[in-house]
């Protein structure tokens, strides 16, 4: 099951662009899938596990959708710090 995560997660990445949109980081080790609109919290509750919660984040980005980002964890504690 961890592997499937990662293949997910880093097909995710992919196609966001592999890098920190805002900083240009690239260490896929602790890249992370941000919520554009600061939803995350609520949209994880809907998913027991890991593995639906990417794969459905999978699909929207591979539909087109633009609510996810990619930020290292200093962006994104920035993003947070400046809300």
């Amino acid at each position: 099951m961890k592997d499937n995560i990662s293949k997910i997660r880093t097909e995710i990445l992919v196609l966001l662009g592999n890098k920190c949109c805002r900083c240009g980081f690239s260490d896929i080790r602790i890249l992370q899938i941000d919520h554009v609109n600061n939803s995350g919290g609520k949209e994880r509750e809907r998913f027991k596990g890991k593995l639906q919660y990417y794969k459905y984040i999978l699909d929207k980005v591979k539909n087109g959708s633009k609510d996810y980002q990619i930020l290292c964890p200093n962006c994104n504690w920035l993003k947070r710090f400046d809300k």
